[in-house]
């Protein structure tokens, strides 16, 4: 298996545009967390994160305290372990959850 390398975050391009973590459901907590980040717009995304979005912001606690969460399968990124733990137990067993953090989606 291939190491994993660095995300990079592509530029917001659009006026109303806005990053998403789409959290993939595990139905174990220990499971590693595993999200592609989307670039969507309000606009476009209205109607679906009217009903399946959730804010966080999470800063607090040690900045210096990290760890990694999996993007797309390909990539890591570096997170607080309070973010990290946080993405864990917000995920729900079945179901997609799509996450705004302010740490990631900025």
């Amino acid at each position: 298996m291939a190491a994993k390398t660095p995300y990079q975050y592509l530029p917001i391009t659009e006026p109303d545009g806005i990053r998403l973590i789409v959290l993939r459901p595990a139905p174990d907590k220990a499971a590693p967390v595993q999200c592609p980040i989307i670039h969507t717009t309000l606009r476009h995304a209205q109607e679906e994160i009217y009903e399946y979005y959730t804010a966080l912001s999470y800063a607090w606690g040690n900045a210096n305290d990290t760890s990694f969460i999996s993007v797309d399968g390909q990539h890591h990124l570096q997170v607080t372990k309070n973010l990290e733990r946080a993405l864990r137990y917000l995920r729900d067993g079945k179901q997609v959850l799509r996450v705004w953090a302010d740490g990631v989606c900025l």
